[in-house]
């Protein structure tokens, strides 16, 4: 069942995103994780609202901004099993959402989003740090 997480659940969010992202991200420099794991901690979690599914801790987390998935995430042993799909599904028919930016280099992740039936609308290279790693901007 997917519910709210809460803010005393963040720390648990960002170790659940630095495992996902070191088994998913691996075009990622390893360097640039906890740079990220910072923005993130700092600059997005505060914004965003935020769900998550338990089983003994996170096992997976989503996040929207207005129409924008902004982040989800899944315990890698768990990959897989669904719970990525639930928590898309949730974002889309609770949440409304209609766009996500994703790493071009993620393949995995931009194929399940077309599966979803997002599209690819354009791809951009970010400022700064980020400009090593394309986006795509998806739509459905």
């Amino acid at each position: 069942m997917v519910t709210p997480l809460l803010e005393q659940d963040w720390n648990d969010l960002l170790d659940l995103w630095e495992r996902s992202i070191r088994a998913t991200h691996t075009f990622l420099d390893p360097d640039d994780i906890p740079i990220f794991k910072e923005v993130l901690a700092t600059d997005h979690l505060g914004r965003i609202d935020l769900f998550c599914i338990k089983d003994n801790g996170i096992i997976g987390v989503v996040g929207v901004d207005g129409k924008s998935l902004e982040l989800l995430f899944v315990e890698p042993s768990l990959m897989g099993r669904g719970i990525g799909k639930m928590l898309l599904e949730y974002a889309m028919n609770s949440c409304n959402i209609s766009k996500v930016e994703v790493n071009e280099d993620n393949k995995h992740a931009v194929e399940f989003y077309k599966r979803a039936g997002f599209a690819v609308k354009r791809r951009t290279l970010c400022k700064g740090l980020t400009k090593r790693y394309p986006m795509l901007h998806m739509e459905r």
